[in-house]
């Protein structure tokens, strides 16, 4: 009898995997004993838990754990095993380390419990998400709330997330009923549950994230042609049928692209007049000078926010400017020379740009151009006037709070980020870096960002900044992005509504007579039933999914409805496709 082969590639995969595992649970275990418990600190999940009972019994936390595995169950996978059984011993053994070679009073990254109590919560709540990001990619899991979830979900109908969520708020708030832990202790564990969260979702979903793009036309086949060749992206044409004007999109329609000839105009002689001149559109013109007056305005609100806020705390974030500033800080400290932030920012911009030219294509785009010489202007002019202007803290707003002084300055920055992104501008940058990327690896815009930003923040502690300073970047560049996504998106975000029903023609009427929005019927065929059914789609503004959803409630009560967030719509009834850029 012949032995079953072996495949190797499946066993390396697979000891890969487990060995990946172990390597996430040491950078989890290590951020939560280096960081957040030196910081007299609890958050959620397992580690939290165990932390109270630490703080209670005194056990080691890693035992801890093992007890809570072994009360709670080991029926939720291998892998789910493996890692709370390597997260107990990677706790156990690392908590006498690091208790060894820390001194006492003091933490391993010669940060103080007190003083810099915000900065060890967020770094612990980075390292830590970093490492179960990293297991949670192999198929692990930590157990914990998780599996407290999936308890009470057996016996009471109850949601995963609210559960998990209600038992990591018990979870924090029980900080003060312990020790010396008071009402500071509760904010900062909400703190490092939202820090670890949010770390996890960006290295879980930030190189898979996609759009998902609906185009309603007539001359669907030459979209497709167009998106297919320029994007080396498929498309799918959809079958469907607009309600209010009863046309079958997907028909073939015999529309030319080049203009028809008008005739001409013929005048009471008989003669044939000359067509006169075109006016000048003066909308045009108003709307183009509009624009960039908006992004001279968001370009003022962005290099205030860098240099008035973000510069005299000398910290330094991701991005072309964050770059810059670190240039200049080098220039100075280490060869004297002083070189100003916006010069930087022109010279950086320019060879990225011919860079992009050489290799892309030059199709940047004039506003871009306009964007990057203005905010360079307006870095260079208000440098020297801050630099003599500054107070000895160097805090020109007074706030006399470095944390909230840099969050005002990633706010602002943001803001005129938004406003320079809505009329069209862009600031360079790592977006051109992630270009390049794009056309010759093939790599997600996001993804190229996201590991230059961060090779950016992390390069700063070989030229003289601190490990404090590297922690207050990254967390001026999430609330850049962040207020950039808020600004960009909250005016322009609609849902999508699909509805599923087989009384389709009555909810297409309520929808268009009552809400007074267009409806597109989509053939489709029942996965399970094998019925050809039609799904009604609507797309709406926020404010105005709430009278959909009760008009098809009361048509069909049975009806299956889904809604998705749209982060953009253009068309009738929104904004014109053309002040898209």
């Amino acid at each position: 009898m012949k032995r079953p082969r072996v495949n190797r590639q499946a066993v390396v995969g697979t000891v890969l995997e487990y060995v990946w595992m172990i390597f996430g649970m040491f950078i989890y275990s290590f951020g939560w004993l280096a960081c957040i418990m030196p910081a007299n600190t609890l958050g959620g999940g397992a580690a939290g838990l165990s932390l109270l009972f630490y703080h209670i019994t005194g056990l080691p936390i890693g035992v801890l754990l093992l007890i809570g595995g072994t009360i709670v169950g080991w029926n939720f996978g291998m892998k789910t095993i493996f890692c709370i059984a390597m997260l107990s011993v990677t706790m156990s053994v690392l908590q006498p380390l690091l208790a060894a070679v820390t001194p006492a009073g003091q933490t391993l990254f010669a940060l103080d419990p007190v003083s810099d109590r915000i900065l060890l919560v967020i770094l612990g709540g980075i390292i830590a998400g970093i490492g179960i990001a990293i297991c949670f990619r192999q198929g692990g899991s930590t157990g914990g709330t998780d599996i407290i979830a999936m308890i009470v979900n057996k016996y009471k109908t109850i949601s995963y997330g609210r559960i998990v969520m209600t038992v990591d708020s018990m979870i924090i708030l029980s900080s003060l009923f312990v020790g010396d832990m008071g009402v500071d202790s509760v904010i900062y564990g909400f703190v490092v549950t939202a820090v670890l969260g949010y770390t996890v979702d960006v290295i879980q979903a930030g190189n898979q994230q996609s759009s998902q793009i609906f185009v309603f036309t007539r001359r669907y086949e030459a979209m497709a042609d167009q998106i297919i060749a320029t994007t080396r992206h498929s498309a799918t044409i959809l079958d469907a049928t607009g309600w209010l004007s009863l046309i079958h999109i997907s028909e073939p329609t015999r529309l030319t692209t080049a203009p028809q000839p008008k005739p001409p105009t013929v005048r009471l002689d008989g003669r044939q007049s000359i067509a006169p001149m075109r006016n000048i559109a003066f909308p045009n013109l108003l709307k183009t000078f509009r624009e960039y007056v908006l992004m001279t305005a968001g370009l003022l609100i962005y290099s205030f926010g860098w240099i008035a806020c973000i510069k005299p705390m000398e910290v330094a974030a991701g991005g072309g400017t964050g770059l810059a500033m670190i240039v200049s800080h080098t220039a100075a400290e280490m060869w004297g020379v002083d070189i100003r932030i916006g010069t930087v920012f022109l010279t950086i911009n320019a060879f990225l740009l011919l860079l992009s030219g050489l290799t892309v294509g030059w199709n940047f785009g004039f506003k871009t151009l306009f964007c990057i010489v203005v905010a360079s202007g307006f870095m260079a002019l208000m440098e020297p006037y801050f630099m003599v202007h500054y107070p000895p803290s160097g805090d020109v707003l007074g706030l006399d709070d470095k944390l909230l002084t840099i969050i005002l300055g990633a706010l602002l920055a943001g803001a005129g980020m938004a406003v320079c992104f809505t009329a069209g501008g862009a600031t360079g940058g790592t977006d051109i870096v992630a270009k390049i990327f794009h056309k010759y690896w093939g790599v997600a815009y996001g993804k190229v960002i996201i590991y230059t930003d961060i090779l950016i923040i992390g390069s700063t502690l070989l030229v003289g900044y601190g490990l404090s300073d590297v922690v207050y970047g990254y967390i001026v560049t999430v609330v850049v992005g962040t207020s950039v996504d808020l600004l960009m998106a909250g005016s322009q975000q609609s849902n999508q509504i699909f509805i599923v029903t087989a009384d389709y023609d009555r909810m297409a009427e309520a929808i268009l007579h009552e809400a007074d929005r267009g409806v597109t019927l989509i053939d489709a065929t029942g996965g399970y039933s094998r019925h050809e059914i039609r799904i009604v789609m609507v797309v709406c503004y926020k404010r105005d999914a709430g009278h959909v959803l009760r008009i098809a409630r009361d048509v069909d009560p049975k009806a299956f409805v889904t809604i998705a967030s749209v982060s953009g719509t253009y068309g009738e009834g929104f904004r014109k496709l053309t002040q898209l850029r």
